[in-house]
């Protein structure tokens, strides 16, 4: 065997060692991110699970949640003639007259004449 072919394949067993070298790096980095994802999935289902249990402990009657979906909002009337707050939870997506203020829960809205310029009210009103 002459020296160009020893020395040609000294340098591809020099590339393949590099090449597996560089996958185990790759899997030893893919095992590494795997644990970090399954630490943070069981992070996530532990405080899941403790809102529930929260949820649970608050005495909360789950058989009238199906009448708060129907109607997700409150209506009130305001001291002005023809004008009410309408008070919806932060996280419903949902819009009418214009925002005036909101609580770390819930979106006040006013509702009066001016706002079926813009958009129709509700017969409720």
């Amino acid at each position: 065997m002459g020296i160009s072919k020893i020395v040609v394949k000294e340098r591809l067993s020099e590339e393949i060692s590099e090449i597996r070298r560089t996958i185990q790096d790759a899997l030893y980095r893919m095992d590494v991110l795997i644990e970090k994802i399954r630490l943070e999935r069981e992070k996530i289902k532990s405080e899941f699970e403790k809102r529930l249990e929260r949820l649970r402990l608050g005495q909360i009657d789950f058989s009238q949640i199906e009448e708060f979906l129907e109607e997700p909002y409150v209506i009130l009337p305001t001291r002005k003639p023809n004008q009410w707050y309408v008070i919806a939870p932060k996280w419903l997506n949902f819009q009418i007259g214009w925002l005036e203020r909101q609580t770390k829960g819930y979106n006040i809205f006013i509702v009066n004449q001016y706002v079926r310029w813009f958009t129709e009210i509700p017969k409720v009103l």
